[in-house]
């Protein structure tokens, strides 16, 4: 009797994508398992999964076999014909930035249907928007979404119409590139237990979080320099913990035996991803006096008629003092309003009620009560770091062009030239831990933690003492962000910073502040110290979040 053979079987993979490889790959995805590949940016994750989809070449060599595929995919043309027939029907792709694979132009309903006329050739059209309604509610969204533009959807929401999309033709194999990332832990789940569903699929789900592929797939490759360089199993509903049981399964152990997760034996990398999972912790520490107080704030969006404008209320009745050192956390799902509070006190948003800043070492004279307007002065002490550091900066200017523009508005402020602005530069480099080697990179040569502490520094460049940072780590890998974090507790530690932190993640919100406050559709349903809300949450709201918590 012939042994069962793989669903996808890869061995002795080399592929050259200019100065980086991928080298010796070998890994095999059996029918209706979930695996899990695991690594650093830049490991070569999302290469080898475009590589196994034929969207890129890179002068591959070696053996990629999927079952019924007679030929070899790793010598078909990218533009062969027969990826057309491979593409969604046999193995489909979700891709990490679902709103930036949507096309903003068209609606949720005619891409749906486009995929249909492109791999569903026999179902007529008039059946397509019954198909398309089933797909939306399989995937846990009203049908009437079909009308909509992918701009009005939430995160959750674009990455559901992409899941919805990818299983209208039944693929065998799932693809998913950081299905998760920059999601709250409540979608998170979510989106875990809906790819979970699909039990005729098997998938390969593709992240830097190790922590959450763990509660996810069966067994996990791990990725390092366009290498695998570690194989694990785990306990599952699928293999039961047993390594007898992948042999029973006809699962070809010789080239890399499974470890366990918790094997002294796991390669030096895959314990440094382990490592990683576990976050540095604010030093306890006094805080220092007051310096942004929020009394009964709120903030409110303004949509403009031809004759009439109107007010849509986003958040209210926010009340915090901020004191100096000190940081406050900010949670909530997506939606609750947690940017639009960091909007709203930057004044990019309509808002209502107080917002005071107190300068350091200031007279009761010298408080700045903010109104409408933002000045100068406001600026100089209010800064913001972005969610996504590469989006943020001028992919026009250099790093050195960068700080020297933040520096220029600093010195229009207090009316003298900053002396020497090159050697300043160099100095918030070495503060946020780049060299002088960075003064003359653009954002698309640097990596995401590098782009992000040029964005710091650019921040510290104004001379603010008081940073919003706006899910500061979200986009980053574990390795990264744990690095982000140090970084940013070392600087409060040295310059007496203040922050206010929004974040969809708990453990961030855990590692660097000692208040939270918990947004739930734009009203404060839970606010105290971080130990006292995390141990004894009173609100459904922080209770679901805490349960979703990964």
């Amino acid at each position: 009797m012939k042994a069962p053979e793989p669903l996808l079987y890869v061995r002795d993979l080399r592929a050259e994508f200019g100065d980086f490889a991928l080298q010796d790959i070998a890994l095999e995805v059996w029918s209706k398992e979930h695996v899990g590949i695991v690594g650093e940016s830049g490991s070569g994750k999302s290469l080898l999964a475009k590589l196994l989809m034929g969207l890129v070449q890179g002068n591959a060599c070696g053996d990629i076999r999927l079952q019924g595929i007679e030929q070899n995919l790793a010598t078909i043309p990218i533009n062969s014909p027969l990826w057309r027939t491979i593409r969604a029907q046999k193995i489909a792709y979700i891709p990490q930035s679902p709103k930036l694979s949507l096309n903003p132009l068209h609606t949720i309903y005619k891409q749906l249907a486009e995929m249909c006329a492109l791999h569903l050739p026999s179902i007529p059209k008039a059946k397509y928007q019954t198909l398309i309604d089933q797909a939306l509610e399989s995937v846990g969204l009203e049908p009437s979404i079909k009308h909509r533009l992918p701009h009005t959807l939430s995160g959750g929401q674009a990455q559901r119409v992409c899941i919805a999309m990818m299983s209208l033709a039944r693929p065998r194999l799932l693809i998913c590139d950081e299905p998760t990332t920059a999601l709250d832990a409540h979608i998170q789940s979510q989106i875990l237990a809906l790819l979970d569903s699909f039990m005729e699929m098997a998938i390969v789900f593709i992240t830097h979080d190790l922590g959450l592929i763990e509660r996810f797939a069966g067994r996990l490759y791990v990725m390092q320099g366009g290498k695998i360089c570690d194989h694990l199993v785990r306990d599952s509903a699928l293999f039961g913990g047993d390594l007898a049981l992948l042999k029973k399964r006809h699962i070809s152990l010789e080239f890399l035996e499974p470890k366990r997760l918790d094997s002294s034996s796991l390669h030096p990398y895959t314990r440094k991803l382990l490592n990683a999972i576990i976050l540095p912790k604010k030093p306890d520490a006094s805080a220092g006096e007051v310096c942004l107080s929020l009394q009964d704030f709120a903030v409110y969006h303004t949509t403009k008629g031809f004759f009439t404008r109107q007010k849509t209320p986003a958040i209210q009745g926010v009340n915090l003092r901020l004191r100096v050192g000190d940081s406050i956390g900010i949670i909530g799902a997506s939606g609750s309003g947690k940017s639009s509070l960091a909007l709203g006190i930057l004044g990019l948003e309509g808002h209502l009620g107080g917002l005071s800043i107190y300068p350091q070492n200031a007279t009761p004279k010298e408080l700045i009560y903010v109104d409408k307007k933002r000045d100068r002065a406001f600026v100089s002490m209010v800064q913001i770091v972005f969610q996504d550091p590469l989006l943020a900066l001028n992919p026009r200017m250099c790093v050195l062009e960068i700080l020297q523009e933040a520096l220029q508005a600093r010195a229009s402020h207090k009316v003298k030239k900053i002396k020497a602005p090159t050697l300043k530069a160099l100095e918030l480099l070495e503060q946020v831990g780049l060299s002088s080697s960075f003064l003359y990179r653009y954002s698309h040569t640097l990596s995401g933690g590098e782009a992000q502490r040029v964005c710091i520094a650019r921040a510290l460049a104004s001379g603010a003492k008081i940073l919003l940072l706006d899910e500061p780590t979200s986009a980053l890998d574990k390795n990264t962000q744990k690095d982000i974090i140090t970084l940013l507790l070392e600087l409060q530690s040295a310059f007496g910073l203040s922050y206010v932190v929004i974040s969809h993640d708990l453990n961030v919100i855990e590692a660097m502040c000692t208040e939270v406050i918990v947004l739930d559709s734009g009203q404060v349903v839970e606010q105290g110290g971080v130990e006292q809300v995390f141990s004894s949450p009173t609100h459904p709201c922080t209770r679901a979040l805490l349960r979703a918590r990964i």
